[in-house]
């Protein structure tokens, strides 16, 4: 979408110039570290090179101790052990980071992910009877847990102690479980409160490694990474280096399992966060998108490396799928929002339709958002309709489920990505009432608002610049991929790809010419034609061809330059 207000951010220049001499650093790296609140080199080292400093002690988490005493006594006592996970990435791997580290002390131990299109989200009485049926003493939940009010109790009355470990928001008063592990427990002093659901079993792992006097935390760090990249949380702190060191685990020694999938969908052994939430995470989810997320951790469980070339592929091929199914649901969609322009008409975009697949229709409402800028509600029409909810900032909404609780049978989630079940009767009032807590919202017009690191000139177009950008990496969620604006380029080119769906635009600027991809755009959405001059928004990638690297740009906005009005006007 084009942006109305393109935020460049500016910077002091002493302050530039310090902390560039301070790290021996260029003014791009101080800049983009500036706009990060890093200002000083004691932050910037902190910050570049995370290191066990921002390893908190596990033991802060509220009742970690008593997990940890109740663990241990069924790992001595031979009790069976079962971990109920979620069927997303988080949840996935979840339960395979801590069925890999239990089962060094014990084989009394299962796993449960319930089936998506059969149990919907979360805990289930249904599967809580069927765990006591096989003789199960304790249950850990992972990604999952901290609104199982009935089912805490029905765990009770079957003689099972719960422990509930997960970092969604607290819905008011909290499960009876025997214990409950949640950076987001009102009463918690854990210093970070942003843990993916594997952040907090990593957490879970390391302080009985500091119990049991073991050293195993670290073992399948490369799972944790994953499972924080694809539930974008925020790569800062204890994040960041979770990710930075299983980056590097990934890139070296994987899980055996992991290794097949990085050779099946990625081409070269040097993996980012770009990597993992483009390619590796898609087909991980696949697996409970479409099928049942118990595939996914026979992925990462396995010691066979036969069986995991066969999951890998296997997982593949559901993602080629789900992407089939996700295009035709989107193409609906658009068809709907235009055909009663609805982008026009409501300030959330609320749609619902019998026989889409609510596997896909996250990734829909993503994808919906992006182009609309707009939070996406959509739900899949059966007995109830359940509902899969994307936001953008400053609309919080979690929140606004929460406030339309009494018309929604369920609902759960984050701040920007939730889900809900709800009456079908219920439908319009849901959309007519949602637009009205966005449209309270003040400063809707941030949603039309781009932030740009800063300007680049010709002479900053370099490989160089692109290599001294990545020492920022990990890039996510509040350590953005750095976007840069470029003003006076000409298009020298206009070439559609070959699904026709995206745009290659040749840019020259100075004696420089430059390729540049305009994704999500094609040849009758673009305004312009060669010999425009323009202003552009883009991040700076690299390109490789025959050994030669150069400066290849991903187009994020783009405008007609001051210069080509004025030549516009005074032609006019």
């Amino acid at each position: 979408m084009a942006y109305t207000f393109w935020n460049v951010k500016t910077q002091d220049i002493n302050c530039v110039n310090t902390l560039s001499d301070a790290l021996n650093c260029s003014d791009i790296v101080s800049r983009l570290l500036i706009n990060r609140k890093i200002a000083t080199k004691e932050q910037a080292q902190h910050f570049l090179y995370p290191d066990n400093s921002v390893d908190y002690n596990p033991f802060l988490l509220g009742d970690m101790d008593k997990a940890v005493q109740r663990i241990e006594s069924a790992v001595i006592n031979g009790e069976k052990i079962c971990i109920y996970g979620d069927y997303d990435v988080d949840g996935i791997t979840s339960v395979s980071v801590l069925y890999l580290y239990l089962k060094n002390f014990t084989s009394n131990i299962e796993y449960y992910i319930p089936d998506r299109f059969t149990q919907g989200y979360g805990m289930n009485d249904d599967a809580v009877n069927q765990i006591a049926s096989r003789g199960c003493k304790l249950i850990i939940t992972v990604d999952t847990g901290i609104s199982a009010f009935g089912e805490a109790i029905t765990a009770k009355s079957l003689g099972i102690d719960m422990i509930i470990t997960d970092h969604h928001e607290c819905q008011g008063q909290m499960p009876h479980a025997y214990a409950i592990v949640n950076p987001k427990r009102t009463d918690n002093v854990y210093p970070f409160r942003y843990l993916a659901g594997v952040g907090v079993v990593y957490k879970l792992i390391s302080a009985l490694d500091i119990h049991m006097k073991t050293c195993l935390r670290d073992d399948n760090i490369d799972l944790v990474a994953i499972g924080t990249i694809a539930d974008i949380m925020p790569l800062l702190d204890e994040n960041r280096r979770i990710v930075k060191a299983g980056l590097e685990k990934m890139s070296s020694s994987p899980n055996i399992g992991l290794k097949m999938l990085i050779n099946m969908c990625l081409t070269s052994q040097n993996i980012t966060s770009g990597n993992v939430g483009f390619a590796i995470a898609p087909r991980i989810n696949a697996a409970g998108r479409m099928e049942n997320a118990q595939t996914a951790v026979r992925l990462f469980i396995t010691e066979s490396g036969s069986e995991a070339s066969r999951v890998a592929e296997h997982l593949c091929e559901l993602n080629a799928l789900r992407q089939q199914i996700e295009n035709k649901i989107y193409t609906e969609a658009i068809e709907i929002i235009e055909s009663h322009k609805l982008d026009s008409r409501c300030s959330v975009l609320v749609l619902w339709k019998e026989g889409w697949h609510n596997g896909v229709i996250g990734i829909v409402a993503s994808k919906l958002k992006d182009k609309y800028n707009k939070p996406v509600v959509l739900f899949s029409v059966d007995e109830n309709s359940k509902g899969s909810a994307r936001s953008i900032a400053p609309f919080n909404i979690f929140e606004a489920l929460s406030s339309l609780e009494d018309i929604l049978i369920q609902y759960g989630g984050h701040k920007y990505a939730a889900g809900a079940l709800i009456a079908n009767d219920k439908l319009y009032e849901f959309r007519d009432r949602l637009c009205r807590c966005f449209d309270s919202v003040e400063d809707n017009n941030a949603r039309n608002k781009i932030d740009i690191e800063c300007e680049l000139s010709e002479k900053m177009l370099t490989v160089k610049t692109v290599s001294e950008i990545s020492f920022l990496q990990p890039f996510g969620k509040l350590n953005e991929v750095p976007l840069f604006c470029i003003r006076n380029i000409k298009i020298a080119g206009v070439f559609p790809t070959s699904s026709n769906r995206h745009l290659r635009l040749k840019f020259n600027i100075g004696d420089k010419s430059i390729t540049g991809f305009y994704f999500g755009v094609n040849l009758l959405d673009f305004d312009y034609r060669e010999g425009d001059l323009v202003d552009i928004v883009c991040e700076l990638g690299e390109n490789e061809y025959r050994n030669i690297k150069s400066v290849q740009l991903v187009v994020r906005d783009l405008r007609l330059s001051e210069n080509q009005l004025e030549n516009y006007r005074s032609k006019r």
